[in-house]
């Protein structure tokens, strides 16, 4: 046993816990395999409160997709191994060349996009231009010829949780990002008809959400 390794049985439990919680979720799980010490503080709920939100941080996910303060041990262990379990089973699965596989929807939900939101009633016209999963695959940002709209696929509501109307003439497409406080960030770009000309527009939704125009140029 190196004298570093030593050290580190040495140190009392809570900054055990602290020490290990600055791992890589893969040096984590080694570190469960060393001894019965080391597996018993990998168990801790800081350890992977801390993994969960460094992998959260890192891939810019929204903040509100995973409620890190409700979580208990074992649901972060869950989300923070998932990327690296999903990584492993890609790499095992057959070429798709020569072993095309049938997928299966996990979940089905139907959405009413037209509605307006002064009353919450359907309205006649208005389709859907892009739609895109914001990072952490938890909320889903629709444009459509009208407005934005962002839904909580999590709450079993038929309104979004975040609208604001957007209306324009040209060819719009939409990019969906978050910010370094995690929260979502939606670019609208437009192509303006006869015109080589773009206009953009950026909204940003504050907590709780609550979209707001934040800068338009052309």
């Amino acid at each position: 046993m190196t004298l570093s390794f030593s050290l580190l049985l040495s140190q009392p439990e809570d900054i055990l816990f602290q020490i290990i919680s600055f791992a890589s979720v893969r040096e984590i799980l080694l570190l469960r395999c060393c001894c019965k010490q080391l597996q018993k503080a990998t168990y801790s709920r800081i350890v992977w409160q801390n993994a969960l939100r460094t992998f959260v941080s890192h891939m810019r996910i929204h903040q509100g997709s995973l409620p890190l303060d409700e979580m208990d041990a074992s649901e972060l262990e869950y989300a923070a191994t998932c990327p690296l379990k999903l990584y492993h089973t890609a790499k095992q699965l057959p070429s798709p060349e020569t072993s095309p596989r049938t997928l299966s929807p996990v979940n089905t939900r139907m959405l009413l996009v037209d509605w307006d939101a002064d009353d919450f009633g359907p309205i006649s016209e208005g389709g859907i231009i892009d739609i895109r999963f914001v990072a952490g695959a938890r909320y889903l940002a629709i444009l459509t010829e009208r407005s934005i709209q962002l839904w909580d696929l999590r709450r079993e509501n038929d309104v979004p949780i975040a609208f604001m109307s957007v209306e324009g003439k040209g060819k719009r497409h939409l990019y969906v990002d978050t910010d370094l406080d995690g929260r979502v960030v939606f670019l609208v770009i437009e192509e303006l008809p006869e015109s080589k000309e773009l206009t953009f527009q950026v909204f940003r939704t504050d907590l709780p959400p609550n979209l707001r125009r934040i800068r338009e140029s052309c």
